[in-house]
């Protein structure tokens, strides 16, 4: 998918608390169905602490996490 705006520094997962409590704050505060991006890009607009609600969140972790995992199983394999 292509976007005319770069939009990497906003955290799109739901795999922390944080991110979940995000969610629940857009849904609350956007009544259509459904939500579209550009209405979640306006709402950040005119709401930036919004943004700050899962900021602080590694989007890396996961990844991290992962990556080690499989290192130290396939350590254990061989």
């Amino acid at each position: 998918m292509i976007n005319s705006e770069n939009l990497s520094n906003f955290r799109w997962a739901v795999d922390r608390i944080e991110d979940l409590r995000l969610v629940r704050e857009i849904v609350s505060r956007i009544h259509k169905s459904p939500i579209l991006i550009k209405d979640i890009l306006e709402l950040f607009k005119n709401e930036p602490s919004l943004v700050e609600i899962n900021k602080q969140v590694d989007g890396n972790e996961s990844n991290a996490k992962s990556e080690k995992e499989d290192k130290e199983f396939l350590r254990t394999k061989n």
